[in-house]
C-alpha cells in the first residue's frame, strides 16, 4: 500500500474501517532509518505490511501472531489536567458525569477525525490516527470542545512504528507520546520533531519549539513543539 502524502487533505473524511499506514521518521530527526526503512523501501513511503519481521503473513501464521501487525502510525496521549483536584471539588457523582462527557466528546471527534480510541487510561485516552494532521487537528478540536465542561486536557503525539493488535498498540512511539504529553502544557498540543516535519508544508499548522527536554526512560534529548492553528479545527 502507498500511504497518502501527510501535507494532503487534512479535512476530516468518514472513519475507515481499519487504521492506514502513513509515512514516518525512523528517529526524531525525520530520516528513515535502520529497519523501518529496510521494511518501507527508503524514504519513498511504500509500506510492507506483515508481522514483526517483516515476513508475510500466510495461512500458516499462527492465529496469535496473526492478530498482531506493524505499522506506522501516529499516536496521541490526552490527559486531563488536574483531574485529582476537579474530583476534590465537584465530588464523586458530579464527577463520573463530567468524565463520561468528556469520554464521549472525545470518541465522537476521533471518529469525525479518521481516528481510532485504542482505550481509555484513567483519566486519559490513547489514540490512533493514520495521518499527523488529523491527529493535531482532532486534539485542538478536543481541547476546545471540553472547555464546556470547566476541565483542560494536555496532548502528547509522536510517530513511528507501532505493533497493533485488535484492543491495543505498543512499541517506544507509545512510551514517548506518554512522556511527551506529561510535559505539555494545559490545554497545549506538543508534539515531537518528527511529527513537525512530517506536516511541514501545511501552513494552517504552525508550531513554537519548546527546546530539548529528557523523556523518562527514553535515551537522549528531544526537541519537542507546541502547535499553533492558524484556523479554527472545528468538528
Amino acid at each position: 500500500m502507498v500511504a497518502p502524502p501527510v501535507a494532503e487533505g487534512f479535512r476530516p473524511r468518514p472513519p475507515s474501517p481499519a487504521l492506514r499506514s502513513t509515512p514516518c521518521a525512523g528517529d526524531d530527526r525525520g530520516e528513515l532509518t535502520g529497519p523501518v526503512a529496510a521494511r518501507t523501501g527508503g524514504a519513498n513511503g511504500q509500506i510492507v505490511r506483515g508481522r514483526r519481521g517483516g515476513a508475510a503473513r500466510d495461512d500458516r501464521t499462527p492465529p496469535e501472531i496473526a492478530s498482531a501487525r506493524d505499522v506506522l502510525a501516529t499516536v496521541c496521549f490526552l490527559d486531563i489536567v488536574d483531574s485529582t483536584r476537579r474530583l476534590a471539588e465537584l465530588g464523586d457523582r458530579r464527577w463520573r458525569a463530567v468524565l463520561a462527557d468528556y469520554r464521549e466528546t472525545v470518541r465522537s471527534l476521533v471518529g469525525t477525525f479518521d481516528g481510532r480510541e485504542v482505550k481509555a487510561l484513567g483519566d486519559g485516552s490513547l489514540l490512533l490516527f493514520d495521518r499527523p494532521a488529523l491527529s493535531i487537528r482532532c486534539s485542538d478540536a478536543i481541547r476546545q470542545s471540553v472547555s464546556r465542561l470547566a476541565i483542560e486536557v494536555r496532548t502528547g503525539i509522536h510517530a513511528g512504528e507501532v505493533e497493533l493488535e485488535p484492543d491495543d498498540v505498543y512499541g517506544i512511539v507509545v512510551h514517548i507520546s506518554e512522556r511527551i504529553c506529561a510535559l505539555a502544557r494545559p490545554s497545549e498540543v506538543l508534539v515531537s520533531r518528527t511529527v513537525k516535519e512530517l506536516v511541514a508544508g501545511i501552513q494552517a499548522i504552525q508550531f513554537v519549539d519548546r527546546g530539548l527536554h529528557e523523556l523518562k526512560g527514553v535515551p537522549g534529548r528531544w526537541r519537542l513543539f507546541a502547535v499553533r492553528l492558524l484556523e479554527p479545527s472545528g468538528a
